[in-house]
């Protein structure tokens, strides 16, 4: 069993780049019809209405963390960008070492090895990222310009939530 589920980590200074980060307000409208801490949406869909879940740029977000666990209803891998962290966010796995979760921060997420998403404080509530997940990992570089290339293009209202 792998213990670290962080296979990469960088970061974007998506202030620089004119990346938005998304408001209270906006992330009130997100979860405002589902009681659940996760969230993905903007996903495109076949023409039979099934979303896809390999290799489409789509938002995700973390409202106050989730415990332990393991994603094997989802590709292996998760190429993220962070655009919005509040304070005192960590993901973690069976190794328990702590990574800050911050605005700007890409990694690639092995989704098939236990991890957690850790709000610790009172501050610590919204946890947003584009994503891209695969069966293998992508090339850092080359899914990071793709993810820049999202957000940029795609406001965090925009499509349907799941």
């Amino acid at each position: 069993m792998v213990g670290d589920p962080v296979l990469h980590y960088e970061m974007v200074d998506l202030d620089v780049l004119g990346v938005p980060e998304p408001t209270d307000a906006e992330m009130e409208q997100i979860f405002v019809k589902k009681a659940s801490k996760v969230r993905t949406w903007n996903r495109r869909h076949t023409p039979q209405g099934v979303a896809l879940k390999v290799n489409d740029p789509h938002w995700l977000a973390v409202k106050k963390g989730v415990q332990c666990h393991i994603d094997t209803g989802f590709p292996r891998y998760s190429h993220q960008l962070k655009v919005r962290v509040d304070p005192n966010t960590f993901i973690t796995g069976n190794d328990e070492i702590q990574y800050p979760l911050v605005r700007g921060l890409y990694y690639i997420l092995d989704a098939h090895s236990p991890h957690e998403v850790l709000a610790t404080g009172a501050d610590s509530f919204w946890n947003v990222t584009a994503a891209i997940d695969h069966n293998i990992q992508l090339n850092p570089d080359t899914t990071l310009k793709r993810l820049l290339e999202y957000v940029k293009t795609n406001h965090i209202l925009e499509g349907s939530f799941e």
